[in-house]
């Protein structure tokens, strides 16, 4: 069984959530939809 760990924007600082919003040329989380959604997942199998 894998373990797996979301990161979700909102884990994020204030300048790492600018610098993804840049990355992807939006102006909000919403614009995202980070707001539901992890930006990254990481998993660690067995």
């Amino acid at each position: 069984m894998a373990d797996n760990l979301e990161i979700m924007f909102d884990d994020l600082t204030a300048e790492a959530q600018q610098r993804v919003l840049e990355f992807y040329g939006l102006e909000t989380a919403e614009d995202g939809n980070f707001e539901i959604s992890p930006i990254a997942i990481l998993e660690v199998g067995e």
